[in-house]
């Protein structure tokens, strides 16, 4: 279970640098996005490491700043602590009402249009037994469930969508790659199932955006 962890984590290191600048361009969406944090509802002590989150955070951002429908709202050095705190709070706080609720209040004050924010509600590992002859293999799939709340700060409306990913491994596969001493979230089962996750709970948001206007 600590390389489930290590994969989780890494991930924060590989999204350093990332930028959201939106291309210049009179079809450029003008309503601005702060995805707030990420609430985890897992029990296992793997998971409780708020940097995960962080990391998970990142994606739900990429995958709004793909779909092209909102401008990522630019984290300025001087809210950038604040927005950190506002996300540490809600992974290790979250299931409590209040800690959401104060979190979305700070965002209306960086001048965001919408917030999102989203939930680790599952992850599993089950194991697969083939035997053909003589040859017998162990495949081993995680699961990971991602539920992910948009909210218009404009009408106080909010939408929220569920998104599942899978990844296989043979048992004796590694379960992360490592290259030049660097743990690569992105080619490991547990971070090619968040990234699935992410980006089907949000594609079904996006298509759903009308609904909160």
């Amino acid at each position: 279970m600590k390389n489930i962890f290590h994969s989780l984590l890494c991930l924060l290191l590989c999204c350093i640098g990332v930028s959201w600048a939106q291309p210049d361009s009179l079809s450029c969406p003008t309503s601005r996005l702060l995805v707030i944090g990420v609430v985890n509802e897992l029990e296992g002590k793997d998971w409780q490491d708020w940097r995960i989150g962080f990391g998970v955070r990142t994606l739900i951002t990429q995958a709004f700043f793909n779909s092209g429908k909102v401008t990522i709202l630019e984290e300025k050095p001087e809210i950038k602590a604040q927005i950190t705190e506002i996300n540490r709070r809600i992974y290790l706080f979250g299931k409590e009402d209040t800690t959401i609720t104060k979190g979305i209040e700070e965002a209306k004050d960086f001048g965001a249009d919408y917030i999102a924010y989203g939930k680790i509600i599952y992850f599993g590992r089950p194991q697969t037994d083939v035997s053909v002859g003589v040859l017998h293999s162990k495949t081993i799939e995680t699961i990971i469930r991602i539920e992910v709340t948009l909210q218009n700060l404009h009408t106080g409306k909010s939408i929220s969508s569920k998104g599942m990913g899978k990844a296989e491994t043979q048992a004796n596969a590694m379960l992360f790659s490592i290259r030049e001493d660097n743990v690569l979230f992105d080619e490991t089962t547990v971070g090619i199932a968040t990234r699935q996750a992410v980006e089907d709970a949000v594609d079904k948001l996006i298509k759903r955006m009308d609904k909160i206007q």
